[in-house]
């Protein structure tokens, strides 16, 4: 799974960053807020990913995450991080 701020963002809002932070950086798999969050610890492979026109730049990150007991598809997906700017960026699918 990959989460990263979109160009049209970045554009508008120049020097932006995600901050590279586990407590700010988490999936959930399902809707309640009680459900799980699963961080880098959790990820089989977790790695932020830069602006490819300025690595000094965080715009996401991607991971990959094994859930027991989860069907990935037909389930609800929460992603989060948090910007330099202090605004949470927290979208679903």
């Amino acid at each position: 799974m990959a989460a990263h701020l979109s160009a049209d963002y970045i554009e508008n809002n120049e020097g932006v960053s995600v901050i590279e932070d586990d407590e700010e950086s988490w999936i959930r798999i399902g809707g309640a807020p009680s459900d799980p969050k699963l961080t880098s610890f959790d990820a089989e492979e977790f790695m932020y990913v830069t602006n490819p026109y300025d690595s000094a730049i965080t715009i996401g990150y991607e991971g990959c995450w094994k859930v027991p007991g989860f069907d990935i598809m037909d389930n609800y997906i929460e992603v989060h991080f948090v910007t330099n700017t202090d605004d949470t960026v927290s979208d679903t699918t």
